[in-house]
């Protein structure tokens, strides 16, 4: 039941952790407003705003779905009270209709948004023009980003945008006798 993990405390964190981090972002309010630590859909926005992604592999059609790390965090800390209160309750009697409570856990969902749904590739232009606009002081190329669902056009633009450029840089570097 384990599958290949050695404890079920290790199991039972990658579960949640496969529940609730696809769909984090950056913070909205608390700690701070865009506090993130680059994962997911951030750190993808990021690396093609300073330069670095030139390429990616995705339906731009295809909704993203985006909730910043502090609300998600809320949800744990609400959902968590919720249950305690719920499970006092049943305890103490209190719920009026006990027969109506079967003791199974409820369902917590939370979503960005259902008004205005954003897809990666109106996700990932916003990002490229909010660059263009205020740009980022350790940019390594202009922000241009190519988006594709088809394989080989990736892998042939991945080399000609990215790795291409990186290996004729490298070779420049070294006859200058300077690290890349």
């Amino acid at each position: 039941i384990l599958c290949d993990y050695p404890t079920p405390s290790m199991l039972t964190q990658i579960v949640s952790e496969d529940i609730l981090r696809r769909e984090v972002i950056a913070s909205y309010k608390n700690p701070l407003s865009g506090w993130s630590h680059n994962i997911g859909p951030m750190r993808v926005a990021t690396e093609a705003m300073i330069g670095y992604l030139r390429v990616f592999l995705c339906d731009p059609n295809c909704l993203v779905e985006l909730v910043p790390v502090d609300m998600a965090a809320n949800l744990i800390v609400s959902v968590a009270a919720d249950l305690a209160k719920i499970r006092q309750d049943w305890v103490n009697k209190e719920i009026e209709h006990i027969s109506s409570f079967d003791g199974k856990t409820p369902i917590y969902n939370i979503v960005s948004s259902t008004q205005r749904q954003i897809t990666w590739g109106e996700y990932l232009l916003n990002s490229l023009e909010q660059a263009n606009k205020v740009p980022f002081a350790n940019m390594v190329w202009h922000p241009e980003l190519f988006l594709t669902e088809s394989i080989i056009i990736y892998t042939v633009l991945n080399i000609i945008c990215q790795e291409l450029p990186a290996f004729i840089f490298d070779a420049v570097l070294s006859i200058l006798g300077r690290q890349a």
